[in-house]
This record gives C-alpha cells, structure tokens and sequence, in this order.
C-alpha cells in the first residue's frame, strides 16, 4: 500500500511505520561526510547498504550510509550495478555465517 505525505511523494507502508524514507541500496557520489569519516571525501563515487527502517533511505535526492557498509564503486561499474551489491552481499553474508555456520572472517580463528 502506498501513500503520500501531502508533498506529493509517495512513501510505503512498512511494518506500520508511515514516517520513514525507505530503500535500502543506495550507490551515488558522495556530497558530504561526517567528522570522524577519514575513508571517503565528497565526489567521490561509492555505494552503500542503509539501515532498514532508519531515516534517510535511498527513496530520496540524499541518502545516509553508515560507513561500515559503504565502498567505493570502481570506473567499471555503473551506479545502477553498483547498487545491486549491498543487500545482495549481506543476504550471503547471513547465508555463509549464520545459517552454515563458516567462522566469520572478522571474528579471528578460535
């Protein structure tokens, strides 16, 4: 079901949540960091996987990534492929870690 807030933009019905901008892939250039963000400067190109039902999705003209799920896009890849990635990468992830059980790369050998 959709609606719209009155600005004439549509936004989705999630969970019961009928205040968030949704949309999860985002991939574009980069228009502005935070403080403490030392990996990526404005213009530069870069795709990202924003937080499910948190504000500032990809369903918008400026969307937030955390920096942990964000890359740089390669002169290869378009913005549209590059967007492709994120969920697809964090479905494998769950698949290869948690419902096989591989150890976690990140964690260190036990």
């Amino acid at each position: 079901m959709q609606w719209t807030d009155g600005s004439g933009r549509k936004l989705p019905e999630f969970y019961g949540y009928k205040d968030f901008n949704s949309g999860d892939d985002i991939a574009g250039g980069v228009h502005a960091v935070g403080e403490d963000v030392t990996e990526f400067h404005p213009g530069e190109r870069v795709a990202s996987m924003h937080m499910t039902g948190s504000p500032g999705g990809s369903y918008a003209e400026y969307a937030i990534g955390p920096v942990d799920t964000t890359f740089h896009i390669p002169d290869s890849l378009s913005f549209e492929e590059a967007a492709t990635i994120p969920l697809a990468a964090l479905t494998a992830a769950v698949l290869l870690f948690r419902a096989l059980g591989i150890p976690e790369p990140w964690t260190g050998s036990e």
